[in-house]
């Protein structure tokens, strides 16, 4: 009976032994995840902030694109008449 008692122990001490190891790699897991959340709240708001420097570039972008279609509107325009004013001549 005593040597059924003492492996029971051994066993017990081995499973303590262990949960002792994963409350280790636990903490250590805990601190490693508190390092990365900081840093994606840092690189959250950094990339917020870079969006808010973006807003003036996309709108001259789109501004600049406006005014590559008026252009092109023009251009498509100033052909058609100078096409027709050339094929009145020719009759």
């Amino acid at each position: 009976m005593d040597e059924r008692f003492d492996k029971l122990e051994n066993k017990l001490d081995k499973l303590d032994d262990r949960l002792d190891t994963i409350g280790l790699i636990l903490e250590k897991n805990t601190a490693s995840l508190e390092y990365h959340i900081k840093r994606t709240d840092i690189l959250e708001t950094s990339l917020s902030d870079f969006k808010d420097d973006l807003k003036p570039v996309e709108k001259h972008v789109a501004y600049m694109q406006g005014a590559a279609k008026l252009v092109a509107i023009l251009s498509l325009c100033v052909g058609l008449i100078i096409g027709l004013v050339n094929l009145a001549k020719l009759f």
